[in-house]
């Protein structure tokens, strides 16, 4: 047998640093060679690592489209707001007016009275 196997088999690490083939030498001391099933733990933290930063982006995105659909309803609310300020400042200018007339009137009956 060459070497750098039989190193492997008595345990000895070889020159990368590897144990046992295609584990680490830190998974080798704790006893966890990797198997078929033992790679889904670090498929699952490199996916969790992933999540929560993809998770704030989306959440992100999802606050800025509600922060817009409150804005327009906002602009629609003002538009609205400015048109019924002008319609009831219109009125108040006809009632201003229909006062000056109904004044001056009764103001010239007054004279005619003296």
């Amino acid at each position: 047998m060459p070497a750098d196997v039989r190193g492997r088999q008595r345990g000895r690490p070889d020159v990368r640093g590897d144990v046992r083939g295609d584990t680490s030498a830190k998974d080798a001391r704790r006893g966890r060679g990797r198997q078929d099933g033992a790679n889904a733990a670090s498929r699952g933290s490199r996916l969790c690592s992933m999540f929560w930063p993809m998770l704030a982006v989306a959440l992100g995105f999802l606050g800025i489209a509600v922060l817009g659909v409150l804005g327009v309803r906002v602009f629609l609310e003002a538009r609205r707001l400015g048109r019924q300020v002008a319609a009831t400042a219109e009125r108040v200018n006809r009632a201003a007016e229909d006062l000056e007339r109904a004044a001056a009137r009764l103001a010239s009956t007054g004279e005619a009275l003296r």
